[in-house]
Parts: C-alpha cells; sequence; structure tokens
C-alpha cells in the first residue's frame, strides 16, 4: 500500500526495529550494541533535509526492570542524536519511556504519552505528523494521538499480521516509508526527487560497504580464480537488473583477451529460457541449464537483490547440491542467498537501486582481480 499525499513536517520514529537493529537476547543500551537498520542513517538525512523534523519515541522498560539505568540510556540517545548532528545537520529529540507494563503510566506505547509530548514540543499537529513504528502498539499509540501511521517489516513488523492493523500503510523498512511520504510531498508540490538525495544516499551506503564488503570479496576472487585456474567456467544468474548485471560480467571477462577467463550468463539463450520455463515453470531456468551445462570445478555466481528470487536460488541449492562453488551477491535482507552460497556479498541496504550500484562496483572489482590474477598466473606458467 501506499500513502496519500500528505502535508507533513513532523515525523516520529520508534526506535528498536525501525532506527537500529533489535538484540535477539535483551536490549540494546550502549553505542557498542547499537547498529543502525539499513537506509535508516539515509533517511534520516533526507528527512532533516526536507525541512521535516524529526522526534524518536521509544519504550525503555530496561530501565524499570533495572536492567539499564537511565542514565546509561541517555547517554546513548546522547551519542546517537550527536552523531547524526555532527553527519547530518539533523537535530533529532528521543522521548522515553522507562516504565513496565504494570505501572499503568500514560506515556508507555500503546498509550499516546510520549506522541503527544514530541508534538507539544514541537508545536506541531496531527494532520501534519506521521508516526512510523514496527510493532501494532506504535500504530496503536498514533491513532490515539490522531496522527498517521506507517507500520514498516523490519524489526518487529516482519512478524505482525497486517489484519492487526486495518487502513495502516505497510512499507518495507524506514528507507521506502520516507521514499513515500516525501515522493506524495513532491508530487503534491509539483517537484522531482533531487538528484543529491540519490547521490547521498548512495554515498552513504559506499563507505558502509568498506567496512563489510572486502573480506568476503578476496574469498571471492579466491573461489572463481581457483575455477578459473583449474579451466573451469564462472556461469552467472540474475533477474531484471541483476541479469544485466550478470551479462555485463561475463562480458566483462569473456572480453578481457584472457583466454582463461571463462564466463557465462545463464540469462541470454531466449530458447533455453522460454523452454525450460514452460516445460519446467520459472523457477527452474538457470537450475536446469547449470545442471546440463556445469562441469566439476565450475562456479556460480548468483545475484539478487532480496536474496529471495525463487530461480537464483534453485541454481544456488543445485549448485551447491552438486559440489560446485557459489558466491552470492545481495542486499541486507537476503538471508536465504546467503545461508545458500559459499560465500556472499551483502551490500547493506534494502533500496533495490543502492544494491544494484554496489553490486556493479563490486563486479567490477571482480573482474579486474580476476583478469590481473589470470595474466599474472599465466606469465608465471
Amino acid at each position: 500500500m501506499s500513502p496519500q499525499p500528505l502535508a507533513i513536517d513532523h515525523v516520529i520514529l520508534d526506535r528498536d526495529g525501525v532506527l537500529n537493529r533489535e538484540r535477539s537476547d535483551g536490549w540494546v543500551t550502549s553505542i557498542d550494541e547499537w547498529e543502525w537498520e539499513p537506509g535508516a542513517l539515509q533517511a534520516i538525512d533526507r528527512l532533516a533535509r526536507s525541512g521535516v523534523r524529526i522526534s524518536v519515541v521509544t519504550n525503555q522498560s530496561c530501565i524499570g526492570r533495572g536492567v539499564a539505568t537511565r542514565t546509561a540510556i541517555d547517554r546513548l540517545h546522547r551519542e546517537i542524536t550527536d552523531e547524526l548532528r555532527d553527519r547530518f545537520d539533523a537535530e533529532v529529540d528521543v522521548y522515553v519511556c522507562p516504565h513496565v507494563d504494570d505501572d499503568g503510566c500514560a506515556c508507555r506505547k500503546p498509550e499516546p504519552g510520549l506522541v503527544l509530548e514530541a508534538m507539544r514540543r514541537h508545536g506541531s499537529t496531527p494532520d501534519r505528523t506521521v508516526l512510523i513504528g514496527d510493532d501494532v502498539r506504535d500504530v496503536t499509540a498514533g491513532t490515539r494521538a490522531g496522527v498517521g501511521t506507517i507500520l514498516v517489516r523490519t524489526g518487529k513488523g516482519r512478524r505482525v499480521d497486517p489484519e492487526l492493523v486495518p487502513h495502516t500503510t505497510i512499507s518495507e523498512s524506514l528507507a521506502t516509508a520516507t521514499d513515500s511520504l516525501l515522493g506524495s510531498a513532491r508530487a503534491a508540490a509539483g517537484t522531482h526527487r533531487p538528484l543529491t538525495d540519490d547521490l547521498r544516499e548512495l554515498a552513504t551506503i559506499l563507505v558502509a560497504s568498506e567496512t563489510d564488503l572486502p573480506a568476503a570479496f578476496d574469498r571471492a576472487v579466491d573461489h572463481c580464480a581457483v575455477a578459473l585456474e583449474q579451466g573451469g567456467t564462472v556461469y552467472v544468474v540474475g533477474n531484471g537488473g541483476s541479469a544485466a548485471q550478470a551479462q555485463h560480467f561475463a562480458a566483462e571477462l569473456t572480453g578481457s583477451g584472457t583466454p582463461a577467463c571463462r564466463a557465462i550468463a545463464l540469462t541470454t539463450d531466449s530458447s533455453a529460457l522460454t523452454a525450460i520455463a514452460n516445460d519446467h515453470g520459472y523457477g527452474e531456468v538457470f537450475a536446469a541449464q547449470f545442471a546440463s551445462l556445469a562441469r566439476p570445478g565450475d562456479a556460480l555466481i548468483a545475484i539478487s537483490t532480496s536474496g529471495r528470487s525463487p530461480s537464483v536460488l534453485a541454481a544456488a541449492r543445485r549448485a551447491r547440491a552438486s559440489g560446485h562453488v557459489v558466491l552470492g551477491l545481495t542486499g541486507a535482507a537476503g538471508d536465504e542467498l546467503v545461508a545458500t552460497s559459499d560465500t556472499a556479498l551483502v551490500v547493506p541496504s534494502e533500496d533495490v537501486r543502492r544494491i544494484q550500484e554496489v553490486h556493479a562496483v563490486c563486479l567490477h572489482a571482480l573482474a579486474d582481480a580476476l583478469v590481473e590474477r589470470l595474466n599474472r598466473t599465466g606469465d608465471a606458467r
């Protein structure tokens, strides 16, 4: 579902599961335990640059339970808001309920106390305010305060039954919710998304990728190089934009002039694709080709921004079952493909555009590294 055009000037966010990843073993009570949800930083940046006031309202019963002190939680929030101010010039206020359910307070969500306090502090009105949360209690608190609500599928939102939140907009993440909100506002104003938004988002994800990707990239080079050095072939699969990237990567290798660089994109043979899809279903279009063509020692590169593409997963599983090495390229939600791969390059984002852009960088770098290595080993012979 997509929200109707809204003239908003105040966005109120839940914390755990919206801004940061929740811990499976307890509360996030210090900066060392804090991990931003993919795309959350870019969303904060875009909201702030659009002139939207930003508040965070969060239940922290860890204080009432004695697990953490109010001082520790306030310190964490100061560190987070200082980071947002320093990086994006974003002013973010945080409102905390320290109570447990039995306290019967008016501030613990689903009660609307924190939401009303945030609006009072900013002087905002319900018709120009939207609350974004990952739980039914967030939506309920927003509804009781009279504001618009968006439920995101990160955090607890993955498990929330949409029927429990009727008439509520549902979005994949804070990043996509922000896209919808600002897109609606731009549509109403007759403007378009600035190019600088895309450039800033990509720059932020590239910086995050510097930490997450290099070790996996080195393993990917080794996996593919071993296959090629032994006279094998690297097969590449993907759908849509990922199909284009598969073909591009194969062309980079086969067009390098290095004889050992054998790569085939299983996305190009229209007769094979349509015959397999017609006879066995689209889910088998890559797996069936790989099973027929691959030889011992070959490798598979499986590209899926979501990590959930049935045809890509089927090929990866077929390859692993037959003893072939699988390299996966996916995004932050791609756990299924990661689990099916020997090595995975995981872009820390859930935005398809940004994931594909980082994949393009990785695939160019992978092609360059393989050509260089194979030329070097060829010279050594």
